[in-house]
């Protein structure tokens, strides 16, 4: 599973010190995307709720920003909120979750102005022998037309870190083969790992104004 274990902190961080960030942030373009900009006021409120209490930043997407302004949780919006972050959950995208992936990631590319058409996606299981601990797999899919091949050989030893990898470079792969001045960077939260998509300026400044965060950027 990809996750980093972390502790809860104690924090010292004020609600003025995340109003800051916010405001660093928009001052960055970081809610250049958000549909509803009276939702930013939810976003803030949940950042210093996490951030005062806890330390950590909170990452919603639209369902729950809409759960806490209505308190009902819509079970029918799928949607992101700020088209910036995704939280990855290696396990559950190795074990069926890849094709919801691909769906954020077409939302993400489509509020962009890009492309991101997924055809065929396919799956294919070959007997299991357990005599010599193999059980082929095949898991191919077609993204603007590129065959991608997401997974090919013995089953038994594959995982979430793996599926993980592949989907962080369709992503790259095509932002860079669309001229997009976008790119991609890895941070923690409590409990996993996070994708964080912009340029390089925004990523420069959100990095910098984490830093009395208990998340960090992940380096490689």
């Amino acid at each position: 599973m990809l996750t980093i274990q972390t502790i809860m902190a104690q924090t010292n961080i004020t609600k003025e010190d995340v109003l800051t960030f916010k405001e660093t942030l928009e001052k960055a373009g970081y809610f250049k995307y958000v549909i509803n900009e009276s939702e930013i006021k939810t976003w803030e409120k949940l950042q210093i709720e996490g951030l005062t209490k806890y330390g950590w930043l909170r990452f919603p997407d639209h369902p729950w920003i809409v759960q806490e302004e209505t308190g009902t949780y819509p079970q029918d919006d799928d949607k992101l909120f700020d088209y910036r972050t995704v939280i990855i959950d290696g396990d559950y995208m190795f074990r069926g979750g890849m094709e919801h992936y691909l769906k954020v990631a077409k939302q993400i590319f489509e509020i962009r102005g890009l492309k991101f058409d997924i055809r065929d996606e396919n799956m294919r299981w070959g007997e299991n022998n357990q005599s010599n601990d193999y059980h082929y797999f095949k898991h191919e899919v077609y993204i603007n037309d590129k065959h991608i091949v997401i997974a090919d050989g013995n089953l038994n030893h594959m995982g979430g870190f793996m599926y993980f990898k592949k989907y962080r470079e369709i992503i790259e792969n095509e932002l860079k083969d669309q001229k997009s001045n976008e790119q991609i960077r890895l941070l923690n939260y409590e409990d996993g790992v996070v994708i964080l998509i912009g340029d390089k300026n925004l990523i420069k400044v959100y990095e910098k104004a984490i830093e009395p965060f208990e998340n960090e950027m992940i380096t490689e």
